[in-house]
């Protein structure tokens, strides 16, 4: 993370770089862009004045200044934390968006013309919510991306015993000099052949239960608006980085 803080009568901008473990996101009632809606959260400006000025080196005196945060890079995993706990510990249950898949707002992609096609993104791979109406008590629930993919493949594909089969086969049609339909394959067909994997999914973890459930189901999981304070909201999210193309 980079802050610049510009003194607005010398100009002179001074940075400050330091490293963050995790973004902290309010939610608030302001309405925010469902595609980016962390963007005008984590890059923020505000102009210091009155009792907030800005004690300038040049100029040795407090001055009003523009003070911005940026960051120079993302790191791979993205974690970003909603600030759903106020000051009294109760939980915020206003609905905040959270997407599948997020643009990178680090400065070079920031700076990048709108006409120019990004080379990397974010995708949500984890999301730990909440459930309780207060930070000291209720439950956490975790929803992790099933990374699993490729086909399912009987585990007796390719192995020595199909090799004999087949073997034994060719043998036979040598010997009668008849040649033989093609096989259709063993009596658990649904297993022997590849078959494509269902649609991607998500897995719960609830204490020691994990149950997968659909795309849809977790939208519409994160699209509900909490209908009350002990509702399950969004907490922590977990993006992962990803190549574009």
């Amino acid at each position: 993370m980079v802050v610049r803080t510009m003194c607005v009568e010398c100009e002179v901008v001074t940075e400050k770089s330091q490293a963050v473990c995790e973004l902290c996101v309010p939610v608030g009632d302001d309405e925010v862009p469902s595609d980016e809606p962390f963007r005008a959260a984590c890059l923020t400006s505000e102009y210091l004045r009155d009792q907030n000025k800005y004690w300038c080196e040049r100029c040795l005196r407090y001055n009003e200044a523009r003070r911005s945060v940026a960051y120079s890079r993302l790191p791979r995993l993205l974690v970003l934390q909603l600030k759903r706990f106020s000051g009294g510990m109760e939980k915020i249950t206003r609905h905040a968006p959270t997407p599948l898949l997020m643009p990178c707002f680090c400065e070079p992609c920031a700076k990048r013309p709108p006409e120019q096609q990004p080379t990397h993104r974010y995708i949500l791979w984890a999301v730990i919510m909440h459930l309780g109406q207060t930070l000291t008590g209720g439950h956490y629930v975790a929803y992790a991306r099933d990374s699993s993919n490729g086909d399912f493949k009987c585990e007796r594909e390719g192995n020595g015993d199909a090799t004999t089969t087949n073997s034994s086969s060719s043998f036979m049609r040598t010997l009668f000099n008849r040649p033989r339909p093609p096989p259709n394959g063993c009596a658990a067909k649904d297993c022997c052949v590849p078959r494509p994997r269902p649609e991607a999914c998500w897995l719960a973890c609830d204490d020691d239960i994990v149950k997968p459930i659909s795309n849809e189901e977790f939208e519409d999981l994160l699209s509900a608006e909490p209908k009350m304070r002990s509702a399950a909201t969004p907490y922590l999210l977990f993006y992962v980085k990803s190549e574009v193309g």
